[in-house]
């Protein structure tokens, strides 16, 4: 299965867009998502094998709109950072093994 990447983020700096659905990849969300300040669009969708925490530095991702991250394992507990994402409209975790409330 292919494994998602730090370096895939850090091309990704100056895109608006990221999405991997239906793909099967596998691994864990980089700590480099947070290089990806300029995306509106993140979707990471029914992969059903990422895995790991979502990074505190997701709050980086100051454009974002749309953050969607079901069907997946992705665990632990939903970072405080989300709320720093004033632009967003949808957030949708729905599937996976978040902790907390």
């Amino acid at each position: 299965l292919p494994r998602i990447s730090g370096s895939l983020f850090e091309m990704l700096s100056q895109k608006q867009t990221f999405t991997i659905q239906d793909q099967r990849f596998e691994g864990s969300i980089p700590t480099e998502i947070g290089l990806a300040e300029e995306i509106i669009v993140f979707c990471i969708e029914k992969n059903y094998n990422i895995i790991g925490i979502l990074p505190t530095q997701i709050g980086n991702l100051k454009y974002v709109q749309t953050l969607e991250l079901q069907y997946n394992k992705i665990s632990g507990k939903i970072p405080s950072q989300i709320g720093l994402l004033s632009t967003l409209n949808l957030f949708s975790a729905e599937y996976n093994i978040f902790e907390g409330t």
